[in-house]
């Protein structure tokens, strides 16, 4: 990697900050990528092997997940469960039209009896969240390569977040509930079913965090502030804050260090960039290799 473009290099999502001792390299990262996308920009791979410690927002190692968030998961499915259970005596076909619930057997299986006293927004939730850990579990994010890669050579992983995101992660499925609501309401609950559990899924692509594109990083933040402005502030700007004072102690330290955050949270005001530059540090993008941007191309995309 460089701080300058070559004739084979191009901007990548990687940033360097130096501190008095060392230095920290901040990588924009999807939490979600498909294999294809598979080598990541060679600034990844160069930052991670001049670092001896890797930082990320949670480790997702499943042997972390604790007894107090099972609890937690336990008391928020049971103050939802007029939500999701359907009245004594109904069932799924009370709401659905019968060549829905026709298709939900065939779906479903023997594990339809399971799912008939569900109300459709439980289904439908259900099936946009098993989506979405279906991709987790066979792809993954940025972060789970070099979190393993840390594993096997025995880097130190440490967590930027604290035990508050458990709130901000309960307040964002209970935002998910909502928008399912308000889509059976508007389209009725047998179009919702159709396309979140027996329409074809489609793995999510992000590939902005791969260019270091802050522009389009910041139409995303906009994006989010206005269709979730009542989360907005507590799954970025907040977090944001709480984080860089582990930066700022990481910064003062002898070791190297890479921080893997979502892209969404380096950009703008409120981004982890410009809350290093306002403490004082400076920041510099990383240009390398990137097999899935060939500089000079139409596809290229510049910060």
């Amino acid at each position: 990697m460089a701080s300058l473009a070559t004739n084979d290099y191009v901007p990548c999502g990687v940033w360097r900050v130096r501190g008095q001792r060392n230095t920290l390299y901040l990588a924009g990262t999807s939490h979600l990528v498909t294999r294809d996308q598979i080598p990541f920009p060679s600034p990844f791979y160069a930052a991670y092997h001049d670092s001896e410690e890797v930082y990320v927002e949670i480790d997702g190692n499943p042997a972390r997940v604790s007894v107090g968030m099972m609890f937690k998961m336990l008391k928020w499915i049971r103050s939802h469960r007029g939500d999701f259970i359907c009245p004594e005596g109904r069932t799924i076909a009370d709401y659905l039209a019968p060549g829905t619930v026709q298709r939900l057997k065939a779906f479903y299986g023997k594990d339809y009896p399971q799912r008939e006293r569900m109300t459709p927004l439980l289904l439908a939730f259900m099936g946009g969240l098993e989506a979405l850990a279906n991709q987790v579990t066979n792809d993954g994010g940025v972060e789970d390569v070099f979190t393993a890669l840390a594993r096997k050579d025995g880097k130190p992983i440490r967590e930027l977040d604290d035990s508050s995101v458990d709130d901000v992660a309960f307040n964002v499925l209970d935002e998910m509930v909502l928008d399912v609501r308000r889509e059976i309401s508007t389209r009725g609950a047998d179009a919702v079913v159709e396309e979140n559990v027996l329409g074809e899924k489609k793995p999510i692509e992000e590939t902005v965090w791969r260019a270091g594109d802050l522009a389009a990083v910041e139409r995303e933040i906009e994006e989010t502030r206005r269709e979730l402005p009542g989360l907005y502030e507590q799954l970025g700007p907040e977090r944001n804050r709480k984080w860089l004072s582990k930066l700022k102690g990481a910064l003062h330290r002898d070791k190297n260090v890479m921080v893997l955050a979502g892209a969404a949270h380096l950009g703008g005001k409120d981004g982890l960039l410009q809350l290093l530059r306002d403490a004082g540090f400076t920041v510099e993008q990383m240009y390398g290799v990137d097999a899935m941007r060939v500089p000079g191309s139409r596809d290229e995309r510049q910060p």
